[in-house]
């Protein structure tokens, strides 16, 4: 499987999240990390869905795996470095609105 399908499954997964249909943007981001544990963007897409949805605790762990994949990735340009900074704010955000503090990163 491409990056480009990987990116495309994602791109649909958010769409489905934006769209309200957060059980079916579970579903989806579920998929994807079956085959791909270490993205990012599907780790938080999940935990947004799942938060949507009151699975809470789900959400925490999701939020939490998506901070630690993100604190293990080394960036290798600016770009990279901001977009890594503000995902990882984002995440804790999360955290702090479900009372699960941010304690790694």
């Amino acid at each position: 499987m491409s990056n480009e399908s990987i990116a495309v499954q994602i791109g649909q997964a958010w769409k489905s999240y934006r769209e309200g249909r957060s059980d079916a943007a579970v579903n989806e981001f579920e998929r994807i990390l079956k085959n791909h544990a270490d993205d990012a963007d599907a780790n938080y897409g999940l935990g947004l869905a799942q938060q949507a949805l009151g699975m809470k605790e789900a959400a925490a762990q999701s939020f939490k795996r998506a901070l630690e994949v993100v604190s293990r990735v080394e960036p290798t340009s600016q770009e990279e470095r901001d977009r890594s900074m503000m995902l990882t704010r984002m995440i804790k955000q999360r955290l702090e609105e479900l009372g699960s503090g941010a304690q790694q990163g």
